[in-house]
């Protein structure tokens, strides 16, 4: 049981760990991306490509793989908490054997007790 219970900790503190850097990488890309996108018309400006549709289709592109990346990010969280949800459920289940498992030593335990009171044992 103690093991059980020592695993359901664990798994807790590594869901904290998950979600603290899930918001650290979220932010660290929302940075990145941001700056990206600053960036982004400076470089066809000076091609003189900003009223073209070379930049319009870039700027789509540019949109596309910026969802796609964060919607990535949030897949991986969300798999990763999975994971762990169904290790906490094993790690129940196996509590709940052991818990089940003592309590059915105890009631065999006072059978004995009894059976020895009754002077049958």
């Amino acid at each position: 049981m103690q093991a059980a219970l020592s695993g359901i900790n664990a798994l807790g503190r590594q869901a904290q760990q998950l979600d603290t850097n899930y918001g650290r990488d979220y932010n660290q890309a929302q940075r990145a991306w941001d700056q990206s996108r600053a960036a982004f018309p400076r470089s066809f400006n000076q091609r003189g490509l900003t009223t073209s549709g070379i930049y319009n289709r870039a700027m789509r592109d540019f949109d596309t793989a910026r969802q796609e990346s964060f919607g990535k990010l949030a897949q991986d969280y969300y798999n990763q908490r999975a994971g762990l949800a169904d290790a906490a459920n094993n790690y129940q289940q196996q509590y709940e054997i052991n818990y089940g498992d003592i309590a059915d030593q105890e009631m065999l335990r006072r059978a004995q007790i009894a059976a020895r009171l009754n002077g049958m044992g």
